[in-house]
């Protein structure tokens, strides 16, 4: 279980959370910033309110109390981690990005590679030969 009860709106998402949930730790965080958004996302914990050590407490106890939803909670954010925040899954999406905005497949991206290629070659070639 991991809880970093920050006071401030951290923006970032915050890495020791996505390091912590790929060893199915759950993360119990501060109802502001990034966390929600994050908790929303891999279902990797619970949310109490900011500013609230008593709130932090009863969210601590009541998981403490609860080792099934402990698991669950764990199990949650390593599958979230392992599925939809991998290096191969980012990749994959930000390639997505470029393919709608540049309006090509990863081929025809291949090929004008290749073809960018073959004429820095001719190009580099020819400069020596000439």
């Amino acid at each position: 279980m991991l809880s970093v009860p920050t006071v401030y709106h951290e923006p970032k998402g915050t890495g020791f959370c996505w390091k912590r949930w790929r060893t199915a730790a759950l993360a119990v965080q501060p109802n502001h910033g990034a966390f929600p958004e994050i908790l929303s996302a891999t279902g990797g914990g619970v949310l109490f309110e900011p500013h609230s050590p008593g709130a932090l407490a009863d969210a601590l106890h009541g998981l403490l109390e609860n080792p099934d939803l402990r698991a669950q909670l764990g199990k949650n954010g390593k599958s979230a981690v392992h599925r939809d925040f991998s290096n191969l899954s980012m990749a994959m999406e930000t390639l997505n990005v470029y393919q709608q905005y540049l309006g090509m497949s990863v081929a025809d991206a291949a090929r004008v590679r290749t073809k960018n290629r073959l004429r820095r070659t001719n190009n580099a070639v020819s400069q020596t030969s000439g």
